[in-house]
């Protein structure tokens, strides 16, 4: 399948919000004021303890919210639903009608998405777990954890890409050999100027 830049885009971070979400899920809700202060702090979030960042997390005008990264994926899935099969989309447009859910049904529900995800075309799925892998290495360089796995695992999504993609191995490499985000930031621009002017 050959899917035009935009949709790729859209996939892509649809991967990136995907893992935000289902993050958040695991997470929530925050019980620990130190946990939730290092959260807070990793992730540039205007909270202080477990009760001020919960009722962040649940705001939906708070960008980096639940609420908000949901209406991110509802975004991204309507804008990518040309490729998508009946199953996968209407699976996450349930998840995006029913967001007043308490946190474990909508885990479910998004545990329903991923399994549908798991029938798309291979190109679909490949430009997806591209931006989880991006997304999981911003969360553990965050985290102040190490981003190899990840690393690795972006590396093996682009080698099933087409050639022009290889592009992005040169920044792979500089991140690899110094976990920092400054190499991230240059991957991720070098990601978004492939989607823009092609490869």
């Amino acid at each position: 399948m050959i899917l035009p830049l935009s949709t790729a885009s859209n996939l892509y971070w649809l991967g990136r919000y995907l893992v935000r979400v289902d993050g958040l899920f695991h997470l929530l809700p925050f019980t620990d004021d130190g946990e939730a202060q290092a959260f807070a702090h990793a992730f540039s979030l205007p909270a202080w303890n477990a009760e001020t960042l919960n009722a962040l997390i649940h705001d939906p005008n708070q960008s980096g919210s639940l609420p908000s990264n949901l209406d991110a994926v509802k975004q991204n899935i309507q804008a990518a639903r040309g490729v998508l099969t009946a199953p996968t989309f209407e699976a996450f447009n349930a998840l995006g009608r029913f967001n007043r859910l308490s946190v474990e049904d909508m885990h479910i529900m998004l545990q329903n998405c991923q399994s549908a995800f798991k029938y798309e075309s291979d190109m679909v799925q490949l430009f997806c777990r591209m931006g989880e892998a991006v997304e999981r290495i911003d969360i553990a360089l965050r985290l102040i954890k190490s981003p190899a796995v990840d690393i690795k695992a972006l590396s093996d999504i682009l080698d099933a890409l087409p050639i022009g993609w290889q592009r992005l191995k040169e920044p792979i490499m500089l991140l690899n050999k110094r976990y920092d985000r400054v190499a991230f930031y240059d991957l991720s621009d070098r990601v978004q100027e492939l989607f823009r002017n092609g490869v």
